[in-house]
């Protein structure tokens, strides 16, 4: 079955996954008391290759960053390279979390899916929630950023930003593929290749 499923064109992580999951419900049965025997205690699935991330070099990173300037979420995509923050921790960043005099902003919550629709969440971990710096040239584009939502409630006085960073002019607050999809869309003029 696992040759199948590798044969299919999915990958070791995922056989593995389909192992963990069969091994639980077979232990589960076997500790029940309908099977003798837990079969798939006796299989070794595939080890998992290196992680499929993609890490950017400095200089892909540097050209991903000035392409992205240009667009919507090029404040987001800088805050993000520059804090390591999580995107989920950036996109549920309301005004008030910043501090511009200090040079900080407060992780207070995530945008989270679940159910089938986005939500405001606790971070990831209690040590999630936390204070960063927040670098003078990403202030400087957040600043252009609010520049930019102002001039989106002046277009239209009834839309409103609930107070979030980052919005896609007419919803509280971006959700993850709209923002992916418009620095997607704008591709870098040197192509940029996954680095192992």
């Amino acid at each position: 079955m696992y040759n199948e499923i590798l044969r299919s064109g999915k990958t070791a992580r995922t056989v593995a996954h389909v192992h963990r999951v069969l091994h639980g419900m077979l232990k589960d049965g076997e500790r029940l008391g309908y099977l003798v025997r837990n079969v798939a205690s006796l299989v070794t699935p595939p080890q998992p290759g290196p992680s499929d991330w993609t890490v950017l070099t400095r200089d892909q990173l540097r050209l991903f960053l000035a392409k992205a300037s240009d667009t919507t979420y090029g404040a987001l995509w800088a805050l993000l390279a520059s804090t390591e923050m999580r995107i989920g921790e950036g996109l549920a960043l309301q005004w008030d979390n910043f501090d511009f005099t200090a040079g900080t902003a407060r992780i207070e919550n995530t945008l989270s899916w679940r159910r089938g629709s986005w939500y405001l969440d606790d971070p990831k971990t209690y040590s999630s929630t936390r204070t960063i710096a927040v670098r003078e040239s990403v202030t400087n584009s957040l600043n252009g950023w609010a520049e930019v939502q102002a001039q989106w409630k002046n277009i239209n006085p009834e839309w409103a930003t609930e107070g979030f960073v980052f919005t896609n002019g007419g919803a509280a607050h971006c959700i993850p593929p709209t923002c992916s999809g418009t620095i997607s869309a704008r591709s870098c003029a040197t192509p940029v290749s996954p680095r192992r």
